[in-house]
């Protein structure tokens, strides 16, 4: 469902398609594998999004820059401002309220909520 729009922010982060789908596919396999937990969690597409940003972040060799593993204002500016996305659809694939989304875009910070550890490595994909 989100397949084009996660391969569209992570070839916009890692400036290759080739990278970018390898990437998205491995954090797909990672999300697959811990689907049951995922579907437990209050927001489970923010914690695919934030899985899929872990794993862009370990490829690109961004480090963590917040306590959570993301700083979702940049995430949004990727999607808002490079990929030219409407707040809804970008709110939608990062698993934010509008509101939540706006707040991101317009600030530095990041959601308290590191449901269910999407944080994990993406290397046992």
């Amino acid at each position: 469902m989100y397949r084009t729009g996660y391969l569209a922010y992570a070839t916009a982060r890692l400036g290759t398609r080739e990278l970018a789908e390898r990437v998205v596919e491995d954090s797909l396999t990672a999300l697959a594998v811990r689907w049951s937990a995922t579907l437990g969690c209050s927001h489970p597409a923010a914690a695919a999004w934030r899985l899929l940003a872990a794993c862009v972040d370990d490829a690109d060799g961004s480090p963590a820059c917040c306590p959570e593993g993301r700083v979702c204002s940049g995430d949004a500016h990727v999607l808002r401002d490079h990929l030219k996305m409407d707040i809804g659809r970008a709110s939608d694939l990062m698993g934010l309220t509008r509101g939540e989304f706006l707040v991101a875009l317009h600030s530095a910070g990041c959601p308290a909520d590191a449901c269910c550890g999407a944080q994990q490595s993406c290397d046992a994909a």
